[in-house]
């Protein structure tokens, strides 16, 4: 069994993405997996740090998968068959992302899929703490809970400057111990893609604009075809 978090922004236009999700979801895996839909607040109420801690602390579950709700499951995932890891995310290889001088590392890594075990627990624990703090500091952090999840995940083991940690290993395949916990590092190409075409390789597409969901229809086709 394998539980999905779908995380949609009410103020974005992704309704019938949402339903698309869903559905992608039930017909790969039927009665294989349970789908848990949250709405995100970004008015100082829960953001998805917060969901994904209150859902370890009121759900049985083994594996978990929290999702952007502009993602799409193109294929049955298999992260967890054979691989033991805490938590798993998925790292950008091109440096190209790795350049905006006012968020460094930002880029690196994307918050959009996220895979998890309970043994997770500390990991979101720590991203919460740190975000909880630029708040209340009132901390001037563009882009604030994907930069805290880069510091969550990267702090202790890798540069928090510059390409410095991508030149340092940051790469896909990589297990970052921390805490008695190990993160693992996807690769995104396979698992939070967002450049059309997409191959069949991609397990998730992540389209993260409206410039990309205006091309639902362009992916549905082959989405179906493969399914």
């Amino acid at each position: 069994m394998i539980d999905f978090l779908i995380l949609y922004n009410p103020k974005k236009p992704y309704g019938d993405l949402n339903k698309t999700l869903v559905h992608n979801i039930v017909k790969i895996y039927g009665d294989e997996a349970r789908v848990h839909v949250y709405g995100l607040k970004w008015d100082g109420g829960m953001v998805r740090n917060k969901m994904i801690l209150q859902f370890i602390d009121t759900t049985q579950f083994e594996h978990a998968v929290c999702l952007d709700s502009d993602c799409l499951v193109m294929k049955r995932l298999d992260v967890f068959d054979g691989s033991y890891f805490d938590v798993g995310v998925t790292v950008r290889k091109i440096k190209l992302w790795i350049t905006c001088k006012r968020r460094p590392y930002h880029n690196y890594l994307n918050c959009g899929v996220i895979f998890f075990r309970r043994s997770g627990r500390p990991f979101f624990q720590r991203w919460t703490d740190i975000l909880d703090e630029w708040i209340s500091k009132n901390v001037p952090v563009p882009g604030a809970d994907q930069t805290s999840f880069n510091v969550a995940v990267l702090e202790g083991a890798f540069s928090l400057e510059g390409t410095k940690a991508y030149s340092e290993g940051l790469k896909p395949g990589v297990e970052i111990k921390k805490g008695g916990m190990t993160i693992k590092l996807f690769d995104s190409y396979k698992y939070n893609y967002g450049v059309f075409p997409v191959g069949r390789e991609q397990y998730i597409y992540h389209y993260k604009d409206e410039l990309n969901f205006d091309r639902t229809n362009d992916i549905m086709i082959g989405d179906n075809e493969r399914l």
